[in-house]
């Protein structure tokens, strides 16, 4: 498949804006190298990495690297799928491949199956690619139907993201440029490029729900936007507390027509490290706060657990008292990841 020649510093630059430009997400160089390091036994075993991949991004800057294509694609996409931009590693060709053993008979693709998924990968790299290679010489108009079908399927945004040689996005999203990984580790603030009305952005979702061991390790206060942005999508009027001074409402959430009339849910949010549980004292406070408000129902969301005592408080004032613990957290993410669907 050929090699690129290049320079660690050179290719990790590159490399940096392809990851961003195919996810949304802007990685640090620490956090690149970071991902390529986890990635690597995995793109050593990928079928198509021919003699073994290479850890090219190691060593001086200025140190010369020669990296084979199906090395440098296999990185691409097992970073993209560990920081949750795609579902899984699937390559360009196979979504191609699979999308037409979906749509082409037995008796056609006994034929000259490999010949038509090469006709129609080249059309598509020419065309969207390649453009200024026009005119392209005729093409069979069964083949050129098969090419229109595949543009106007969700398979298609696939094949053009995984495409090592399509380095921009020309199928618009709903966001524009790169929101930084490193706010959600570090900033107390919504990403200024969050689709207007969200609390917290699709693509830190994406990256949660492949890495749910970070949660714990998230700003405190993007636990409580994370919180605020699951009882939106669910038809919830939310608003977010000021995250300090708020007499332990961190997130409000309100229906006018909930099962049993409006319904006025007032949720603390405690992103804790798995060795700090909620305590009584904890739930006990709340409770009188949730009482205080006339609230139907309050709710600790946490990413620790609850102790023995606290668990036995809530479930003295269940229906209007509960809690969602670590496990619980990530089924929101779930829920909420935009892979979903694709995964089905």
């Amino acid at each position: 498949m050929g090699s690129f020649l290049s320079t660690n510093q050179s290719m990790l630059n590159t490399f940096q804006e392809l990851i961003g430009l195919k996810s949304g997400l802007a990685l640090t160089y620490a956090q690149l190298i970071e991902q390529l390091e986890a990635t690597h036994s995995e793109v050593e075993t990928h079928r198509y990495v021919l003699g073994g991949a290479t850890k090219w991004w190691q060593g001086e800057d200025i140190k010369p690297v020669r990296i084979r294509v199906e090395n440098l694609e296999a990185n691409m996409l097992y970073v993209l799928h560990r920081i949750g931009a795609i579902p899984d590693c699937l390559d360009s060709m196979s979504i191609l491949r699979n999308y037409l053993l979906g749509e082409v008979s037995l008796e056609k693709r006994s034929e000259d199956f490999i010949g038509l998924i090469g006709n129609v990968s080249t059309i598509l790299n020419v065309t969207d690619f390649f453009p200024h290679l026009l005119p392209f010489p005729k093409i069979d108009p069964t083949i050129e139907f098969i090419v229109q079908k595949f543009r106007e399927s969700d398979d298609f945004y696939e094949f053009h993201r995984r495409n090592l040689i399509n380095r921009g996005l020309p199928i618009q999203k709903a966001w524009d440029g790169y929101i930084p990984l490193s706010d959600l580790f570090e900033s107390e603030d919504i990403p200024d490029k969050v689709i207007e009305g969200q609390y917290f952005d699709q693509r830190y979702i994406d990256y949660l729900n492949a890495q749910t061991a970070q949660l714990r390790n998230i700003q405190w206060r993007q636990f409580e936007y994370l919180t605020a942005e699951y009882f939106q999508r669910n038809g919830y009027q939310v608003k977010v507390g000021p995250g300090r001074g708020d007499g332990g409402k961190d997130v409000t959430a309100k229906k006018e027509d909930g099962v049993a009339g409006p319904d006025l849910v007032l949720i603390q949010c405690k992103r804790y490290s798995e060795r700090n549980p909620i305590d009584i004292d904890t739930v006990k406070a709340f409770w009188t706060t949730i009482n205080e408000e006339g609230a139907t129902k309050g709710l600790v969301v946490t990413t620790s657990k609850l102790t023995s005592g606290a668990k036995n408080f809530c479930e003295a004032h269940k229906y209007r008292l509960t809690a969602v613990e670590y496990e619980m957290v990530q089924v929101w993410l779930k829920n909420l990841s935009s892979h979903k669907l694709y995964n089905a």
